[in-house]
Parts: C-alpha cells; sequence; structure tokens
C-alpha cells in the first residue's frame, strides 16, 4: 500500500484514479507521482524555504489533481480560484495579497498541463504555519475575502463526508463541479481520501454529452447544486437514463422542497440514496447530512450535524435556546476555519474561531438534533450553487443605473429607478465582463421608489415584494 500525498490516505498503486472524459485513466501511483513532482518543484524553487503564498486558477480537469495534491503536500498556502477570472480581477487579488507563484491552464495542450508563472513578490509577508488552503467565500465575484483553512480542517471535514455518505473504493464520482467551488473541492478530497475515483466530463451539464459521457463512465455518485436538480426535475429524472447512479447529493443553497421529495422519491425507486446536505465554505465546507433514510419523517431538514460537530442555536444574546426555537445557527467542530483572510497581512494570523462558526443562519434544532434552516441573516445570497455578496454587486452597479441588488428565487435582480434611465444591455455586459456568473443569472425591474426601514437603510424584503 502507498499513501496519497496530503490527504495521507492509503491507496493501491494500480487503482484508478481519474477517468478522463474518453474514458482513459489514470492510476493512484499516476497521480502519486505527480503530486510529488509539484511538491519538489515548488519547494526547490523557494531558496529560503519560508512558507509561501501560492495563487492556482484551477481547472476542472485531471492535470490539475496531481498538481493541487503537490502544491499542498509542499506545506505552502495555496488560494484555488476561478480560471475564469478577468484580468481586471485578477490583478487586483494579485495586486491585494502578492503570490509568490501564479499557476495557470495551458490550453495549447487540450488542458493536460499546467503552466507557472514566476512573481515579483519575493519578499512575501509571513503565512501562519497552519494555513494550508484558501477558498473564496465568494468565488464568482473575485471577492478578495477567502476563508483561511488548517490541514487538519480538511482532513476532518473530508473524513466526515465518507462516513456519512458511506464512500467506498468501488465509488466514481462526478467531477463536474469546479475545484476552487468548496463543494466541488469536497468531493475531490472525499472521493480520494476513500481510494475511490473522480469522473471528469468535458460538457456541461445541460448538453447532452453530459449525460452520455455520465453513463459511459459509469458514474455512481452524483452531486449537484439547486440549479442542477432543478434541471433534472424539469427533464424528468428517469428519462435521464443513468442506471449506474446510486448516490445523489445536494448542497449549495436550499432546494424547493417539493424538489427534493421528487429525487427521493426516484433514489428511492431505484434503490439508491439521496443526501440532502448543508455548510459553508468557512466549514470546509460541510457541517449536516440528512440521510436518505430519515428523509420522509424529517422534511425540510438538513440533518444532524456530522459525527465530529455539533449545533447550537443562539438567541440574539448569544445563549444557547431550547429545541424547537429559531435563533442563529451556531457550529463546533474540528472543520472549522482559523479564520478570514481579507488581504496578505491576515495570512500571519493563528485561529481566531476557536473551532466555533456562527454560520449567519437561522433555523431551529428538533428533539433529535435535526436541523432546519430558516433563512439568512445577513446579504449573502446563493445561485448556481455559488455564494455571492450582495452588497458588493449592488456597489458594483451603482454607475450603471442600479439602486439596488436584492436576490429572487434562483435570480439576482438589479432594481433601478425610472428616472436612472438604466441602459440593461450596456449594464448586463458590464455585469458579465465584471464577474463570473452568466447572464441568465441577471433580471432587471424597475420601482417608483426604494422602500427603506427605521434606520434609512434598503428594506430589501419590501423591496422583494414589490417586484
Amino acid at each position: 500500500m502507498n499513501v496519497l500525498p496530503y490527504l495521507g490516505s492509503e491507496f493501491s498503486p494500480a487503482a484508478t484514479a481519474l477517468y478522463r472524459s474518453d474514458g482513459s485513466s489514470i492510476t493512484y501511483a499516476e497521480v502519486a507521482a505527480e503530486a510529488h513532482d509539484w511538491a519538489a518543484k515548488v519547494s526547490d524553487s523557494n531558496s529560503d524555504s519560508n512558507k509561501r503564498l501560492i495563487f492556482f486558477y484551477v481547472p476542472r480537469a485531471p492535470c490539475a489533481v496531481g498538481c493541487l495534491l503537490g502544491i499542498l503536500h509542499s506545506g505552502h498556502a495555496v488560494a484555488l480560484l476561478d480560471p475564469d477570472l478577468s484580468e481586471a480581477a485578477r490583478e487586483k487579488l494579485e495586486a491585494l495579497y502578492q503570490p509568490w507563484l501564479c499557476l495557470d491552464l495551458d490550453t495549447s495542450d487540450n488542458g493536460e498541463s499546467i503552466r507557472s508563472k514566476e512573481t515579483t513578490h519575493s519578499q512575501q509577508l509571513p503565512i501562519h504555519p497552519d494555513v494550508s488552503l484558501l477558498l473564496s467565500t465568494s468565488g464568482s465575484t473575485g471577492s478578495p475575502k477567502f476563508a483561511r483553512l488548517s490541514r487538519s480542517a480538511v482532513l476532518a471535514n473530508a473524513q466526515d463526508i465518507v462516513s456519512a455518505l458511506g464512500v467506498s473504493k468501488s465509488d466514481r464520482g462526478s467531477a463536474h463541479l469546479d475545484f476552487h467551488y468548496s463543494y466541488g473541492f469536497s468531493i475531490f478530497t472525499t472521493h480520494l481520501t476513500a481510494g475511490a475515483s473522480l469522473a471528469f466530463t468535458s460538457g456541461k451539464f445541460t448538453d447532452r454529452a453530459f449525460w452520455d459521457e455520465l453513463r459511459s463512465l459509469q458514474v455512481t455518485h452524483l452531486p449537484g447544486v439547486p440549479f442542477h436538480y432543478e434541471m433534472m426535475t424539469r427533464l424528468g429524472i428517469e428519462r435521464l437514463k443513468i442506471p449506474s447512479v446510486t448516490v445523489m447529493t445536494q448542497a449549495g443553497g436550499r432546494l424547493a422542497l417539493p424538489l427534493q421529495q421528487k429525487v427521493h422519491q426516484y433514489m428511492e425507486s431505484v434503490g439508491g440514496r439521496f443526501y440532502v446536505m448543508y455548510g459553508q465554505t468557512e466549514a470546509a465546507p460541510r457541517m449536516s447530512t440528512l440521510p436518505h433514510d430519515r428523509f420522509l419523517d424529517k422534511p425540510g431538514s438538513v440533518g444532524p450535524a456530522l459525527q465530529s460537530g455539533e449545533f447550537t442555536i443562539l438567541a440574539e444574546d448569544g445563549t444557547a435556546v431550547a429545541a424547537n426555537e429559531v435563533g442563529e445557527v451556531s457550529y463546533q467542530g474540528p472543520n472549522v476555519m482559523l479564520g478570514y483572510a481579507r488581504s496578505a497581512n491576515d495570512l500571519a494570523e493563528g485561529d481566531l474561531q476557536a473551532g466555533i462558526l456562527k454560520t449567519g443562519d437561522m433555523g431551529f434544532l428538533d428533539d433529535d438534533g435535526f436541523l432546519t434552516i430558516n433563512g439568512r441573516s445577513n446579504r449573502m445570497g446563493k445561485v448556481y450553487g455559488w455564494r455571492v455578496n450582495l452588497d458588493e454587486l449592488e456597489k458594483a452597479v451603482e454607475e450603471y443605473g442600479g439602486a439596488a441588488v436584492l436576490q429572487k428565487d434562483s435570480s439576482i435582480v438589479i432594481v433601478s429607478l425610472p428616472e436612472q434611465k438604466t441602459d440593461i444591455e450596456e449594464l448586463r455586459n458590464f455585469l458579465t465582463k465584471r464577474f463570473s456568473l452568466p447572464a441568465s443569472v441577471y433580471s432587471f425591474a424597475e420601482v417608483s421608489e426604494i422602500p427603506k426601514n427605521s434606520r434609512n437603510k434598503t428594506d430589501y424584503n419590501a423591496l422583494a415584494r414589490m417586484i
């Protein structure tokens, strides 16, 4: 047996770790060898042997796996970023964090190799020894706010999810979610920790080719955010003909209960399992899972805390409330981040959370310890599984004739006033260039006035009722 770099999990050298979309495969031994090569490469080029920051504009491709494991194993701090970020967003982030090394996809080789770019930021600020991974809290917008995660947090969560979902070496997970997205990164870590395999598809979720490849690759584990399940139920899950899929997991925001029921019923009919999951990037990223066999008696719940974690519901004064009382959801566990980073200066900070995460979500625990989420207490939205800072978007659109931004259902709504004479097409073009969300996410509305609350701030609940 051998041990996989960074994850430390045992594997059989000849076992398949990765499947390409054409059906060809890559063994665990090959992944491990590439990881060791990358670890040596970044270590050898660091002449003073100090901990450094690496930016990895990580592609959703087999070539990323060994590279990612290697640079994580090297002991440096790695920030995973969207390879589709605009040049302006990249420049802003790189100026703020001054990474020592940037890694990007080399498209000249069909996406099968990684190229590096040395930076000029040689005098990097100190990085705390426990900081291993930086994940953006709003990856679609290129937000400079990252969750600082330790290796122990990543591994603790991966092991808990393997246990909760029963992931085994015979499983084959679909790697259609981006690795820079915490849910996609979680699929990556859990399957490789379990000695299972990952299957890479070339088509998008809405393409026929995606489903053809899913069938040919014999995928057993299909993860998805609400958008994916909305699409599947619209198409008719039973008509997709994916008999190899025995497990479906849903995270990335709340899926409407009727759709949850349809997916659960389908998986029940084929002898499979459907898991509703709850998490945040700050928890590396999962905090709970609703088991398939508890779905019918716990409708709307996201399940109990993972085996290493614990939920507490807090009143406004910070004290714990009784079962079935609504309050802010607080989570405690080994997978909680060390704290946030908003610039390079924050990378030297140690553990500011002490294993406790106040989620900003409102909810309650029932008598069995199963959690139900009621809503958000702040202005962080979720669309297509991505967390979006609505205040950040609102600030960006002000000069283009937008007065307010809010989420309604699966859309980001840009609200304007009649006197602003908003050029919708110009604003839409700006949004798609500035941020990585697809144009279809945005909708536009006009109101006669923006409602205000008692503190003279925008009343978003009232505004939502007006549009």
